[in-house]
């Protein structure tokens, strides 16, 4: 994280009231099979603020032949900000397996830790699949920023859903994702942004703001 953003982190710590909010966006349209472009979904947000903590939800379902997961490459971008991250980078995919994992679609939660999403596979403990075989849990976000066309495992993470930390996360957030490989066939259902954030008040009131908690500081030191 720049120093810019940790320094609006801390003056929101000190000014702000923390808030976390779900916003769940129902989608339910397919995803171009084997093209690109893809699927673009525009959602806005409203509101002062900034971003503390970050996770994204994602549900792809697949339709006729099933999706095939390793066909998949999804990505989030925020605008003003112009953030981008990349969720998901065609999984599965590394030097002896061009098409990636086979598996049909993803209800899962997206984190900045945690078990990379490319490798589920192979994470420890295994993963676990709903009843239509798609992948469940909770997941690190890929952030492979390379081409998909040529995306292995080994392949540089240079995105992380942290990237949007100290962002005021007002304006347009879009959710892109794209199949890749024809053959098979899936729907983005729905995604959810799950913020967790800290409100900054009107001008007027930060010197009040700073004030009281400077004096709180002045008053602890003196018991001291």
């Amino acid at each position: 994280m720049n120093k810019r953003r940790m320094m609006l982190m801390g003056l929101a710590g000190l000014w702000g009231v923390g808030q976390a909010g779900v916003l769940t966006f129902n989608v339910g349209a397919a995803i171009p099979d084997g093209i690109d472009p893809g699927l673009a979904d525009f959602q806005t947000v409203s509101g002062e603020s900034v971003v503390t903590s970050l996770s994204v939800g994602l549900a792809i379902s697949g339709t006729g032949f099933g999706a095939f997961n390793g066909d998949l490459y999804v990505t989030l971008l925020h605008v003003p900000s112009s953030t981008w991250v990349v969720l998901v980078n065609r999984p599965g995919r590394d030097a002896g397996n061009d098409l990636g994992y086979l598996d049909n679609g993803m209800t899962v939660t997206l984190e900045a830790g945690g078990n990379d999403i490319h490798t589920y596979q192979t994470s420890s403990p295994a993963p676990s699949y709903g009843a239509s075989g798609e992948l469940l849990g909770t997941w690190a976000a890929d952030g492979r920023s390379a081409d998909p066309a040529s995306v292995l495992d080994t392949s540089p993470r240079t995105t992380s859903l942290n990237d949007f930390l100290g962002i005021n996360p007002n304006g347009d957030w879009v959710l892109y994702a794209a199949d890749l490989e024809s053959g098979g066939e899936a729907q983005l259902d729905s995604w959810t942004l799950n913020i967790n954030q800290v409100i900054i008040p009107e001008p007027g009131t930060v010197t009040l703001f700073a004030a009281l908690g400077l004096g709180l500081w002045a008053s602890v030191r003196r018991r001291g």
